[in-house]
């Protein structure tokens, strides 16, 4: 097995609220659709996606302490971060068309590769159906580049799979 490093050889998009994604993966095809967003120029970081078990704590007459049972399971903060660009190269306007299209209330699916920046039959990735709940600027005068997060609202389990062939 090999490790690998992340940052450059993954990839991003954002499926419109009208494409589903069945619980095996997304269709090769989904991916030519118009409405898909490739973000994969723009973001820098992706960011509480990690699930964080609940613990009830359950009173038992026989016992002085509580027993703990699992609760559900909460999301961190969800969020990618976008490179802000005030450039008007082909790079800086795909930027700002990712800044411009994820505002605030945009349903849709994140998908996400480790391994691929070209979709394909069998590409392992991960999705998750979510709402854009804001934008927020990184407001910091250090030497860092721009950035924007936006903020999500997950409507679903992070899921697991890989691309289908289309049906």
């Amino acid at each position: 097995m090999a490790l690998y490093m992340w940052r450059g050889t993954g990839s991003a998009f954002w499926l419109p609220e009208t494409i589903q994604v069945a619980d095996g993966g997304p269709e090769l095809t989904m991916f030519d659709d118009p409405e898909v967003i490739d973000l994969t120029d723009g973001v820098t970081g992706l960011s509480g996606f990690e699930t964080t078990p609940s613990m009830i704590n359950t009173p038992v007459l026989r016992s002085r302490t509580s027993l703990q049972i699992p609760g559900e399971s909460t999301f961190g903060n969800p969020q990618l971060v976008i490179v802000d660009d005030n450039g008007v190269d082909a790079d800086a306007l795909k930027r700002q068309e990712i800044l411009d299209s994820l505002v605030e209330d945009v349903a849709g699916t994140l998908v996400f590769f480790m391994h691929t920046q070209v979709p394909a039959v069998g590409e392992r990735c991960y999705w998750l159906k979510a709402s854009v709940n804001g934008q927020v600027p990184a407001l910091s005068l250090d030497a860092q580049s721009a950035t924007v997060a936006i903020n999500l609202a997950a409507q679903s389990a992070l899921k697991k799979g890989a691309v289908v062939a289309s049906s």
